[in-house]
């Protein structure tokens, strides 16, 4: 039987050390990780990074979401931010990959 495999989802700067700590327990567990970071994501060089995620989080079993302080990267569907006066009017502007997909 195939290993279940895992796909770790989160901003990356402010949260690799956990990430680097789910990796371990998904490993420990007999799983099969699947983070960027580690080069599990095939990405296409003729379509948005965010649209690789996409497609290689299809042939995952289980979605993990850890959620920090930061807000993410822009949805590619969503094209370049606008200039923002005040960081607090973000939310307005743009969705996050992962709020355009929750």
């Amino acid at each position: 039987m195939a290993k279940p495999r895992v796909f770790v989802s989160s901003t990356y700067y402010d949260l690799k050390h956990i990430r680097r700590h789910i990796e371990s327990f998904i490993k420990l567990m007999g799983y099969e990780s699947v983070l960027f970071e580690s080069g599990d994501i095939p990405f296409h060089h003729d379509q948005p990074l965010d649209e690789s995620c996409y497609a290689e989080i299809d042939s995952c079993h289980i979605l993990i979401l850890i959620i920090g302080g930061k807000y993410g990267s822009v949805a590619s569907s969503d094209g370049t931010p606008k200039e923002i006066e005040h960081i607090d009017k973000v939310y307005d502007y743009y969705n996050s990959i992962t709020k355009k997909n929750t």
